[in-house]
């Protein structure tokens, strides 16, 4: 992103033309304007033809706010906002366009000009305002990019990233069919509870395939986490194979004999799975219980089908998060 441009009101009449849209009936966001895009239809005036302006920051809309700046795009969309809001979230003011003048200064900034696309800039200003984007289904990669310009507006991402910004739950949906991406994104900020969440879904991934960039990006301690979690599942369905079913007294018809082939037969099958750390309940309770097949005892069967469901159950317990 380079440096954003400044305007002041004694240059531009914009700002007072749209505040002939206060009357305007509300705008309803068509189908073209809620699949990321962040346009209302445009707006002519005596001034201006094709003003294009944010679907949700625009002046006839009610927000919790009294706009009193307007943000163009560098693709020409007008974003209506409150300059208090965006000074006091900013460590920065808003990289450096917003600077209170001076008290013998009678400029006052009513426009900004930024160089980032509407749809980046959108992402930006609902998150800071606490606002929902996702009647706009934002891509993963716009929202990544929009991550990456906040620093430059004087804005912590980790912030945004947090459970309670409108943001997360965007990425939680982005992280079904992106999960390593996220986990990266999350892991490189340090949000804690979106990397929880994308690592359950990277179980079946080859983490063998994360490339240098993904490596660098989600640093050390997070790449360790992933491959630990891999690890740690695989031990655990190690011990847990390793109890054979309980085991009777002598029997008529069932030996000793008998009773140590099932105990073999148990083992054969355990060795026989693919312990991955992402193997299905069903699969390994399917190739175990074929052992009760290969015997006659009844009570040996009833053991072993015991021992397939205990191991099921205790499979299923094992943490499948970093």
């Amino acid at each position: 992103m380079t440096s954003p441009k400044v305007r002041d009101s004694l240059e531009l009449p914009e700002l007072q033309v749209i505040e002939e849209w206060v009357n305007l009936p509300e705008h309803t966001p068509g189908k073209f304007d809620q699949v990321n895009n962040p346009l209302m239809a445009s707006e002519s005036s005596s001034h201006f033809s094709n003003i294009d302006v944010s679907s949700t920051f625009h002046l006839a809309n009610h927000l919790p706010f009294t706009p009193d700046l307007a943000i163009l795009s560098h693709d020409r969309v007008y974003f209506y906002v409150s300059k208090k809001h965006l000074i006091s979230s900013s460590s920065n003011h808003f990289g450096g366009l917003l600077e209170i003048p001076s008290p013998s200064s009678n400029i006052h900034t009513h426009q900004v000009t930024v160089e980032d696309s509407a749809q980046v800039l959108n992402v930006i200003l609902h998150a800071v305002f606490n606002i929902s984007c996702d009647v706009y289904h934002p891509t993963f990669e716009v929202i990544q990019h929009a991550l990456r310009c906040m620093p430059a507006y004087g804005l912590d991402p980790a912030t945004y990233l947090l459970p309670s910004f409108p943001l997360y739950p965007l990425l939680i949906s982005c992280a079904a069919t992106n999960p390593i991406h996220v986990y990266a994104l999350a892991a490189q900020h340090g949000a804690v509870e979106l990397a929880f969440h994308a690592s359950s879904h990277l179980l079946s991934y080859e983490l063998d395939t994360i490339s240098d960039e993904l490596a660098v990006q989600m640093g050390p301690l997070y790449l360790k986490k992933l491959f630990f979690m891999h690890i740690r599942r695989k031990e655990a369905l190690k011990n847990i194979l390793r109890i054979t079913p309980h085991t009777h007294a002598d029997l008529e018809g069932c030996t000793a004999k008998a009773r140590h082939q099932l105990t073999n037969e148990w083992a054969s099958a355990a060795m026989a799975l693919d312990l991955r750390q992402d193997l299905p309940v069903h699969v390994i309770k399917g190739r175990l219980q074929i052992v009760a097949e290969k015997l006659d005892c009844k009570e040996c069967i009833e053991n072993v089908s015991k021992r397939v469901e205990e191991v099921g159950v205790a499979w299923s317990q094992i943490k499948c998060t970093i």
